[in-house]
């Protein structure tokens, strides 16, 4: 019995102990929070891009132009750095529009794609989009449609 009284002892003063170490450890520092530490920074930006698109029906010989609007809601501008142009059973897509490009802040930046099927049928595909946003450096569009 006197060993769980003092082996409980030995635990609370390790804990009040290990408490006043955080308590002495003084503020943390959040990296530009309001106060003496700085100011906020801004969020960091976000795009308005659709999860998906529905292209519709179009005939099997040429391509279907897609103008895809990419919006910018932050104050600050998002860099589009790159796309990832993918061909699958299902079909392939491209961008015809010149990329590295700056979606200005409440701006817009308009891309055009190229969706190609070779047989008809249901056409679907991922489009990527690459961007210079921390935590966000991907954005996916699915494209869908019907070749006759």
């Amino acid at each position: 019995m006197r060993t769980k009284v003092c082996l409980a002892l030995l635990v609370l003063a390790a804990g009040v102990l290990a408490g006043a170490f955080f308590l002495r450890a003084g503020p943390v520092d959040t990296a530009g929070a309001t106060g003496p530490t700085g100011p906020t920074p801004p969020p960091p930006p976000v795009l308005d891009v659709p999860a998906a698109v529905e292209l519709g029906r179009w005939p099997g010989a040429e391509p279907r132009q897609v103008r895809l609007q990419i919006g910018n809601t932050s104050g600050q501008p998002v860099h589009v750095v790159g796309v990832l142009e993918t061909c699958t059973p299902d079909g392939c897509v491209k961008t015809a529009t010149e990329l590295p490009a700056v979606v200005p802040p409440g701006g817009h930046l308009e891309l055009v794609l190229l969706c190609t099927r070779w047989e008809p049928g249901p056409y679907s595909c991922n489009f990527e989009i690459y961007t210079d946003i921390p935590g966000c450096l991907v954005t996916t569009v699915r494209l869908t449609g019907t070749v006759e």
